[in-house]
């Protein structure tokens, strides 16, 4: 959701000394795998590294690691009302100048992967008169610069869109899942000072779409909750297994009833496993979840 009323005062992160700045890790790891400083015990944990140094507020920041080379990416909300970037070639320790990514301006809810083969993918969600979608855009030396932009906009006009998460499978293939809607007009919001905004209306749904040429073309829209259009569910996050299945786990909702449920799910074929259940508005980022 966008929440540049509620944005942290600066970007930072406690990083462990212990990582090596010199040297990568054991070539047997992977990225996104542990590095050594966090498996190691009693590693000793840096002062607060401040990696955004934009002007204006920052908020929801998002991180990947790239073990294998010894980079860390940080993604966020910021930088003018846009999505910053910055990368650290030594665990974390320190960052270089941030980067803004391009068609970002008053872009949210950023996620950021890295492929096998070093390759840094940043996404966002972007609205125009007409749609609200997904960006995903490519770096190819390490976050540096971002040369390849890509948006995913949908065929419907008029469409709600929001909170997309990405990652990267063995092979190098992309996932991406996002909160799709046919009627952005549908969608209500009710707000408060103490919590996220919740959703009273609208039909919303967890869709996802997949690239296998490195985020350049990407597939039609498959919509991962039951129900479509009317699924009644949002905010998918989703992890890509080493043998290759796909897990996502999703807020359900059952709306207008008051209801939420929390599910899990494995495959494609699989049913959703309800995970917990509870009462009260359907609020955005609550923690109800299925997964398939």
């Amino acid at each position: 959701m966008r929440r540049w009323a509620l944005a942290a005062v600066a970007a930072g992160l406690a990083t462990l000394a212990a990582w090596p700045a010199a040297a990568a890790p054991a070539a047997a790891a992977s990225p996104g795998a542990a590095s050594p400083a966090v498996a190691s015990a009693g590693a000793a944990i840096s002062p607060i590294t401040e990696f955004s140094r934009c002007r204006s507020q920052n908020a929801e920041v998002e991180e990947a690691v790239d073990s294998v080379r010894g980079y860390v990416y940080q993604e966020w909300m910021g930088c003018g009302h846009k999505i910053g970037f910055a990368t650290s070639a030594d665990g974390g320790v320190h960052f270089g100048n941030p980067v803004v990514l391009a068609y970002s301006y008053f872009g949210w809810d950023p996620s950021v992967a890295v492929a096998p083969d070093g390759t840094v993918y940043a996404a966002f969600m972007h609205a125009t008169n007409e749609h609200q979608f997904p960006v995903v855009e490519a770096s190819f030396n390490h976050g540096h610069s971002f040369s390849q932009v890509t948006s995913l906009v949908p065929a419907m006009d008029g469409n709600f869109g929001d909170r997309d998460f990405l990652t990267v499978g063995p092979a190098g293939t992309l996932y991406l899942t996002w909160d799709y809607g046919p009627s952005a007009s549908g969608v209500k919001l009710v707000s408060s000072r103490s919590i996220s905004p919740s959703f009273i209306a609208g039909d919303l749904n967890i869709v996802m779409q997949t690239s296998a040429d490195g985020g350049r073309t990407w597939t039609p829209m498959v919509h991962v909750s039951s129900g479509f259009p009317a699924g009644g569910a949002d905010s998918a996050p989703l992890l890509v297994q080493p043998d290759g299945r796909v897990d996502v786990e999703y807020q359900g909702y059952r709306v207008p009833a008051g209801q939420s449920s929390r599910w899990a799910w494995g495959t494609a074929t699989s049913l959703p496993r309800q995970m917990a259940d509870r009462r009260g508005p359907a609020r955005s980022g609550s923690g109800r979840t299925h997964s398939r």
